[in-house]
């Protein structure tokens, strides 16, 4: 819908408070001297008796001077309101457009449109409503309207712990872990938005709610749920500043079925790919709103950054969502941006550009809610200036294409415990969708270790899976949510005494008379993608315990700025291969793979990078380069004995690789338990991961053995005297052992069952045998 500068009788209310059709805007607005004061006609409560923490609703009938209804510099609606116990808020109000239908169908629009205040009491008690109209040419104020709020039951807002600030919970006291989705239905930039949308949503929401799910994050923003663009009336999007209310709407109906189901809602405002990072494709360019030839007002997607209108149009939309959902207890948090990209020329700009933003919506958010935003880095050297900000109060992250997943949550978690206070939580996570990883992994293996591994290494909850629609509800993996959502339910997050685990690594006492060797696939860390790493030299015993091993990089460089080639030192029981397995060529025609054993050159093969060498070839304009994808495995054999190997790229700009060793790990004395958990009142609560079930695997089609029973473990920092052991199946959430212990010293000695692909156990302490 498209507004003109009116003296507009923006609704109009019967005296029982309906929505009402509004006066259809003229061709032109009014000439100044007909411009009058605005008029507040009426001011409505849909119910004049409100729970604690439901929301209380105003409808108001105005009469104001405006071209743009969410522009709050032409007319600004809002609220004082005040508590019975004497505080005072200021809540912003909104301008919405109603529409019908059932959620299987696009809905339409009733013809009727209006101004509304929305806000959330804390306490029962008598409040206060004054509300006021402010335009070009003055300001109106209506008479107080009180309400009252009675008791309820309602936990209220997320919030950070402040025992334990690595954690959330509700305003009530009790813990809060996000366990959930990304929520969206992809709409083809340009088209039409799918008709069914919100029926897959509301779909989602109950099969998460179903299964012991209460997290979805919803992205405001160009695929999925956008209220703003270039002008398309075709699918309702009038401009910058102009809102798409079809999608409010819908977002209206998210967030009453995610209130219905207890679901919180991490709310993304804007999508940094698409509009403020630089364009990974060109044909992205035509829909961003922020560009000046698209209505915008930055001459390039980089200087949105420190450009006022742009700063302007941002926090319009803000304060937009701040009224219409920042009233629902169902918003955890606000997000800015989904994975804005860090790098050395921008971090300071983006920094302070966070920091003035997230000051000014704390100003605006009379609930203030906890604000984070994504970032789409690697190394923690980019991110630290941002979530160092004390204005943002959760530190986020993505994470994709991991072979093993656990293990690289728990790298990236290593690399910020304890650094910044605050929650840290992985906003998306998946297998790669381009090396069909996924097709490998029918029962979820993948899913399963990003929820149960960061859970318990340290993030503020297990990752939100993205591929929904495409992998998750095809395969009935909702199921995975219950087991998780369970066995939490018992561990004291936000008490200050919960601790990390401190537990001896996992050990036989005895090895199994059958050893078995497997592949070794080496791990790569993401630490060092750009830089020269410290350590390039790297043993690799048959136990798979590498030394510095976050220092591998995933790309062999080619130019000297970058290059820095690993060499592997190994003992070969067997004569066997070395396998590199090229995944891209970035560069040119000239890129090319050389593998040196013991110095002498074993082996060369180019890999060049071109438009005709794969028909998903990319061109990267700005650094003139080609992304060519390759499914390359080049084995190099390799002698029985002690060698050296060493990988090097040559051409213009770098290979991404990764390395194996067939049958080469001994599985046994690899360490093959991974143990993850804490310690705090009432007992110790861990995941037990077999370290070679993992989705990489499968999609290799490697074997994974059991880890036989008989490992043992020492736990430490126990309460002394009775305890009982629970062993739980993390596939299907139930119990299959108990036994009754002591701990002394504080000491417990545990002996694990055999692990398949992961279990977890509590051990509750001050339990009577």
């Amino acid at each position: 819908m498209c507004f003109r500068p009116i003296l507009a009788t923006a609704v109009l209310l019967s005296c029982a408070g309906r929505l009402e059709a509004a006066d259809t805007p003229g061709p032109t607005g009014p000439a100044p001297s007909l411009r009058r004061a605005p008029v507040i006609r009426a001011v409505a409560p849909v119910s004049r008796t409100v729970p604690r923490r439901g929301v209380f609703e105003l409808r108001v009938g105005l009469e104001a001077t405006y071209d743009n209804p969410y522009d709050p510099a032409q007319v600004d609606l809002r609220a004082a309101i005040s508590g019975p116990d004497g505080r005072n808020w200021t809540v912003p109000g909104f301008f919405a457009v109603d529409y019908r239908g059932g959620p299987e169908a696009r809905p339409e629009p009733t013809g009727k449109q209006g101004w509304f205040i929305r806000f959330s009491p804390d306490r029962p008690g008598t409040f206060r409503c004054i509300v006021s109209v402010t335009d070009r040419t003055g300001t109106a104020t209506a008479a107080p309207v009180a309400f009252t709020c009675t008791a309820s039951d309602d936990p209220g807002f997320v919030r950070v712990a402040p025992g334990r600030p690595e954690y959330f919970q509700f305003e009530s006291g009790a813990p809060y872990v996000p366990i959930g989705i990304n929520l969206f239905v992809w709409s083809k930039l340009g088209a039409p938005p799918p008709p069914d949308r919100l029926a897959r949503c509301i779909g989602w929401i109950d099969k998460l709610a179903d299964n012991g799910g209460n997290f979805v994050r919803l992205r405001m923003d160009s695929w999925w749920l956008a209220i703003e663009g270039p002008v398309d009336a075709k699918n309702g999007f009038a401009g910058p500043g102009r809102y798409n209310q079809e999608t409010a709407w819908i977002i209206d109906r998210i967030y009453e079925r995610a209130r219905r189901r207890g679901v919180r809602v991490m709310h993304c405002m804007d999508n940094a790919n698409a509009n403020v990072n630089a364009p990974k494709q060109p044909w992205r360019e035509r829909y961003n709103f922020y560009l000046r030839k698209y209505g915008g007002t930055c001459d390039r997607p980089e200087d949105f950054w420190e450009n006022g209108g742009a700063a302007r149009n941002f926090l319009n939309r803000l304060r937009y969502a701040v009224a219409r959902w920042g009233a629902s207890t169902s918003v955890m948090s606000w997000e800015f941006w989904n994975e804005v990209a860090c790098r050395p020329d921008n971090v300071a700009q983006v920094t302070a550009w966070h920091a003035r933003m997230a000051r000014s919506l704390l100003a605006l958010d009379p609930y203030q809610h906890p604000i984070t935003t994504s970032l789409a880095v690697q190394t923690v050297e980019y991110a630290a200036p941002i979530w160092k900000l004390p204005e943002l109060s959760i530190n986020q992250t993505h994470l994709y294409n991991a072979p093993d997943l656990a293990a690289a949550f728990a790298e990236r978690l290593e690399a910020v415990r304890g650094r910044y206070g605050k929650p840290f939580f992985f906003g998306e996570f998946g297998p790669s969708a381009r090396d069909g990883r996924m097709a490998y992994d029918p029962e979820g293996v993948g899913l399963h270790n990003g929820l149960w591994a960061p859970t318990f290494a340290g993030a503020a909850g297990p990752a939100a899976f993205w591929y929904i629609e495409s992998f998750m509800s095809p395969r009935g993996l909702f199921t995975q949510f219950r087991p998780l959502a369970d066995f939490v339910d018992s561990i004291p997050w936000t008490k200050p005494a919960l601790r990390p685990l401190q537990a001896a690594a996992p050990r036989f006492v005895i090895l199994p008379k059958k050893l078995h060797y497997v592949d070794f696939v080496l791990p790569v860390g993401r630490r060092f993608l750009f830089e020269k790493p410290p350590i390039t030299t790297f043993d690799i015993p048959e136990s798979g315990q590498i030394a510095n091993a976050g220092m591998l990089r995933p790309y062999l460089h080619c130019s000297e700025a970058r290059k820095r080639p690993p060499v592997f030192r190994l003992h070969m029981r067997k004569p066997g291969r070395f396998i590199v397995q090229v995944r891209e060529s970035v560069g040119d025609e000239s890129n090319a793979l050389r593998v040196y054993v013991d110095g002498k050159l074993a082996i060369e093969r180019p890999f060049p990078a071109g438009r005709k060498y794969h028909p998903k070839s990319t061109f990267v304009a700005a650094y003139k380069n080609w992304k060519t994808p390759y499914d390359v495995s080049v084995a190099v054999p390799v002698p029985a004995g002690a060698h050296e190997i060493r990988p090097e790229a040559v051409g213009k700009d770098r290979l991404e690789v990764r390395y194996r060793l067939p049958d080469y790990l001994c599985f046994e004395k690899s360490a093959p338990l991974r143990l993850w958990g804490f310690t705090g009142p009432g007992g110790a609560w861990a995941w037990v991961q077999n370290r070679l079930s993992t989705a990489g695997r499968l999609q290799q089609r490697l074997e994974t053995p059991a880890v036989p029973a008989g490992m043992i473990t020492t736990l430490r920092g126990l309460t002394d005297g009775p305890c009982r052991i629970e062993w739980w199946d993390t596939w299907n959430g139930k119990r299959f052992s108990e036994q009754n212990a002591t701990v002394e010293n504080g000491r417990l000695e545990l002996r694990f069952p055999e692990v398949a692909r992961d279990v977890a156990f509590q051990v509750r302490t001050g339990i009577a045998p």
